[in-house]
């Protein structure tokens, strides 16, 4: 083969394309770095659910030991032994 001139229309399809897969690199990046955000709040949201059944199983233990067995309707605090 010679070396030969692409046509003007070649060289701007070529340059489109590059255009275009740097745009989508740049998209892609930014996913990838939401997701790592949504990870991190999705790791942040269960440790605090974790916590907050250590916190209701010791407030059942504490009321248990205090009142014995039964049920309480928080909205007036009154606690009804079984």
């Amino acid at each position: 083969y010679k070396m030969a001139k692409l046509t003007e229309e070649e060289t701007k399809q070529l340059y489109i394309i590059k255009k275009n897969k740097e745009t989508i690199l740049l998209e892609l990046g930014d996913i990838k770095l939401t997701e790592l955000k949504l990870q991190e709040r999705l790791t942040q949201a269960t440790d605090f659910l974790t916590k907050l059944k250590e916190q209701e199983k010791s407030t059942v233990n504490s009321l248990e030991q205090k009142y014995g067995q039964g049920t309480i309707n928080i909205d007036t605090g009154e606690f009804i032994p079984l």
